[in-house]
């Protein structure tokens, strides 16, 4: 099976795919009994890190340590996160996401050098594979050219997931969506498309 590398880093400006790659990190922590732990960049200092990456929870045979704005934190910090990097601590795993490129600070390009990195952006043709993969994990069953369309104007993969939620919760049990929700969730353009 797949093993969490010790330390991820999830580094540039797509917030959907650094929120995917929280998720998942969130998630398979959560299916080992991982403790969770979320810490603020801008707000972490020195010694709640060094405590949070050496001990574990007497509840918990491992720890999952999310650092939400990795690119903020004080030098005290990138130290010893560089530091752990070279030396991990058996049943500690952390993910440190930034909106910044890795190559635009010293840190994160160090840290790049030594860790696991999940490059956080948005492709070609990622929204409309994404619309597919969200569409089926919503159960919707969406007439044809539809998903198509709404992934193409969706303009972002955050965008286009709200696009897809809202359609979820104006699905019947079978997936279905009635053309009148259809066009007040779509200002009138998904029922043109249904209509076609």
């Amino acid at each position: 099976g797949w093993e969490q590398p010790p330390f991820v880093l999830a580094a540039g400006p797509s917030n959907y795919w650094r929120e995917h790659v929280v998720e998942a990190f969130r998630e398979s922590g959560t299916a080992t009994g991982a403790e969770f732990l979320r810490m603020e960049g801008d707000d972490l200092d020195a010694e709640t890190l060094a405590g949070a990456l050496e001990s574990l929870s007497l509840f918990a045979s491992s720890r999952r340590l999310w650092i939400r704005e990795g690119a903020k934190i004080e030098k005290a910090c990138e130290e010893l996160l560089l530091g752990w990097a070279g030396a991990p601590v058996a049943g500690v795993s952390i993910l440190l996401t930034t909106a910044r490129d890795p190559s635009e600070l010293k840190f994160l390009g160090s840290l790049a050098a030594r860790t696991t990195v999940v490059p956080c952006e948005e492709r070609p043709g990622d929204a409309a594979k994404e619309a597919v993969r969200l569409a089926a994990a919503a159960g919707l069953r969406l007439p044809a050219g539809l998903l198509e369309a709404i992934a193409a104007r969706a303009g972002t993969l955050l965008a286009l997931r709200q696009e897809l939620s809202k359609l979820a919760v104006l699905a019947d049990d079978s997936g279905k969506i009635a053309a009148s929700a259809l066009d007040a969730v779509a200002g009138g353009r998904a029922a043109a498309s249904v209509e076609r």
